[in-house]
């Protein structure tokens, strides 16, 4: 899963439990090497801030 905070980004990774060593498989370390990759990417970009238009009206009627 990925997420995006202000100016930076998340990668959370749950691959297994420390019975079962996943992390010891070539596959999964290259889940978590392109996760770090795509977290460092972020270095460059600046999320827009600002008041966006509702997408409905809330309110009573």
């Amino acid at each position: 899963i990925t997420y995006k905070r202000g100016n930076g980004r998340i990668f959370y990774f749950q691959p297994g439990h420390e019975s079962y060593p996943t992390y010891h498989h070539p596959e999964i370390q290259q889940v978590i090497i392109n996760g770090v990759h795509w977290c460092g990417d972020a270095r460059d970009t600046y999320p827009a801030y600002g008041n966006h238009q509702p997408l409905e009206k809330i309110g009573r009627k």
